[in-house]
């Protein structure tokens, strides 16, 4: 792998761990008496659901058609 590459890597694992205490602290629990991980699910889980965010923007939904 090129220098470039393991620059892009390594950005883009740097704001992944700098993003995670950002959104743990930005979401809260729906039922705090209930289940209280859903912020830390979040907070590892966040590249996934921007990417279903940005697919659902461009693609629309379909399911009311």
């Amino acid at each position: 792998m090129s220098n470039d590459g393991i620059y892009f890597l390594s950005g883009a694992f740097t704001v992944y761990v700098l993003a995670l205490p950002l959104f743990y602290h930005m979401v809260e629990p729906e039922d705090p008496e209930e289940d209280n991980s859903g912020p830390i699910k979040f907070a590892f889980m966040w590249p996934l659901i921007a990417l279903e965010v940005i697919y659902r923007i461009v693609v629309g939904e379909n399911n009311n058609d």
